[in-house]
């Protein structure tokens, strides 16, 4: 399964937690500048969320949205990603990758 990091400048920190605990599980996280298949992994703050919305909401692709912005407002940011990481997604993501490539 290949999983894909959005390349969001502010996101270093997270790309760099969310990266160890994805490859302690056996998920390498692929940097993109765009979704690509089969899952695109972004985290958001308030900020920058209005830019990447629509490239979310079209994307081919499944995706998953963290970070600040994702877990103050995960009801609005469901209306438009495939599923949404509320705080701390070092746990999270990892069991999540697991339970998709499971079906």
């Amino acid at each position: 399964m290949n999983v894909n990091w959005r390349a969001i400048s502010p996101a270093n920190n997270s790309l760099a937690v969310l990266s160890a605990a994805c490859e302690g599980n056996g998920y390498h996280l692929e940097i993109t500048d765009g979704p690509l298949p089969d899952i695109t992994c972004y985290s958001l703050n308030s900020i920058n969320e209005r830019f990447y919305r629509d490239e979310i909401a079209g994307a081919d692709c499944i995706t998953i949205v963290g970070g600040p912005h994702a877990s103050a407002c995960y009801r609005e940011v469901a209306e438009y990603a495939d599923y949404v990481v509320v705080g701390e997604g070092e746990y999270t993501l990892p069991a999540l990758l697991a339970a998709i490539e499971e079906g």
